[in-house]
């Protein structure tokens, strides 16, 4: 009777440290993969219908020739924004942001950037391939970025950024 009760005991100890063992498994392997938080961005299918859940106004310049034309809000960073399609994976995408900080979110190369004043606001142009294609602006409340994947001359970059509050 005896070895049949420490067999019981044996294997009851054997069976709680797997299941422990395997718990304890298993929160590692939850510990140690980090959880991302998904940046999120709504589209809408209007500007006014954008701005509205944004919280801001945005002025579109009013580029022409796209496939496709994007109004996105993502509501935890506090920035809207306007993002142009063009044939051959070219885009211009323009934002607008609450705050100080650069909201391009462009991760790109550039050959040269330079610094000038637009509208009375420091603006920061980066260049590559002799073409402008990314300004960064703040109006010293909101933070602005255009970017143009194919660039363009530097003066109608400009003319483009006044046009954009």
């Amino acid at each position: 009777m005896k070895v049949k009760e420490i067999s019981l005991l044996v294997m009851a100890l054997v069976l709680s440290g797997c299941g422990s063992t395997v718990k304890k498994n298993e929160e590692e392997n939850v510990s140690a993969t980090p959880t991302a938080v998904p940046d999120v961005w709504d589209s809408y299918d209007t500007l006014e219908a954008a701005e509205k859940y944004g919280g801001m106004k945005l002025n579109d310049p009013g580029f022409s020739g796209y496939d496709r034309l994007e109004y996105r809000v993502n509501q935890k960073r506090k920035i809207i924004e306007i993002c142009y399609e063009y044939p051959h994976d070219d885009t211009a995408v323009i934002r607008k942001g609450n705050g100080v900080l650069d909201v391009s979110d462009v991760d790109e190369k550039f050959d040269a950037t330079e610094n000038g004043k637009q509208n009375g606001h420091d603006i920061f142009l980066s260049e590559k391939d002799d073409l402008t294609r990314l300004a960064i602006w703040t109006d010293g409340t909101d933070s602005y970025s255009l970017y143009v994947s194919a660039g363009m001359k530097e003066a109608d970059f400009l003319k483009v950024t006044s046009q954009i509050r």
